[in-house]
């Protein structure tokens, strides 16, 4: 049997929701597969007939979004949050799906989770739909720090999680900067661009990138710091969000409707934690049951690679 944790609790989604998309997910789920959730008693009454494919972790305590991550992780040890990754370390669980605080969850997955090999910390990885079908982009969150060494180690899971996962064998690489020259950015950006073609070896890197240029395709992965991508990344859903209202009533229904599960968040459910040995799905915040629904099928799947 594959068990996928789920978080319930901690998020701006209230848990109700967050159950909708695991019953939405237990549909198309196989059936030597499972839910575990980490989550309030009150929320267990609403599994209905599903009682057989749903293990429950019950705790009252949550890291909140606003928390300070380190108080939280000291101060709240029977949390959902925390007891999740406790279970991905024991092997209780074979993967786990959050939607909560981003800076506890780094820090629990830096202190209680084996880090890969050469990795000082982990990275959040997203994809984007483009032109020409997606790009992957490392980090969007989990290290707001701009440190060319911590960046140049979050390209090579990047490009490590493409060859294997996604079977690209010598993936484009595009360094996010505000203009394509060489010389444009910051000192780190300008470090990391020479480090990047300089050690070019299992991918090709093309450049900087900007962030107009990223939607056009062409490009397997972005490499940008995680404060730069997680404004970036939510300044897109936002921009896809307002073109898709704005367009709802000017096309015919089934081309409204291929267009927003492109550009929402259920076609890139969750960000992947990379660096860990585990598969630790990170989800928005604000989080639709079928985005969830999304994020524990993808879980799933990656469960089944590592």
């Amino acid at each position: 049997m594959v068990a996928i944790g789920v978080d319930l609790l901690g998020s701006d989604t209230p848990g109700e929701v967050l159950l909708e998309g695991v019953l939405k997910a237990l549909k198309h789920l196989p059936a030597k597969a499972n839910v575990i959730c980490f989550g309030s008693s009150h929320l267990k009454k609403n599994i209905g007939q599903n009682a057989d494919r749903i293990g429950w972790v019950e705790t009252e305590q949550e890291i909140r979004m606003d928390d300070p991550p380190l108080e939280a992780v000291r101060h709240k040890k029977r949390s959902s949050l925390h007891l999740g990754i406790e279970a991905l370390l024991s092997k209780t669980i074979d993967a786990f799906v959050t939607t909560g605080n981003t800076g506890a969850l780094t820090a629990l997955a830096c202190l209680k989770l084996e880090l890969e090999s050469g990795i000082d910390r982990p990275c959040l990885m997203a994809t984007l739909p483009t032109m020409s079908g997606e790009t992957a982009m490392v980090d969007v969150g989990a290290s707001t720090q701009l440190d060319p060494e911590h960046l140049m180690q979050f390209t090579e899971l990047g490009v490590q999680f493409l060859r294997t996962v996604k079977k690209i064998e010598k993936p484009k690489v595009a360094l996010l900067n505000i203009g394509v020259e060489s010389m444009k950015g910051t000192t780190h950006h300008r470090k990391l661009f020479e480090t990047l073609k300089m050690t070019e070896e299992n991918f090709v890197f093309v450049g900087n990138i900007e962030g107009k240029e990223l939607f056009q395709g062409g490009v397997d992965l972005v490499v940008t710091d995680g404060f730069t991508g997680n404004v970036f990344l939510k300044s897109a859903e936002g921009m896809a969000e307002f073109l898709l209202r704005e367009v709802k009533n000017s096309v015919v229904p089934d081309t409204f409707l291929k267009l927003q599960s492109r550009f929402t968040q259920e076609v890139s459910p969750g960000a992947l934690l990379l660096g860990i040995k585990e598969t630790l799905i990170k989800c928005h915040g604000l989080c639709t049951a079928n985005s969830f629904a999304g994020a524990i099928l993808r879980a799933y799947q990656l469960s089944q690679k590592n």
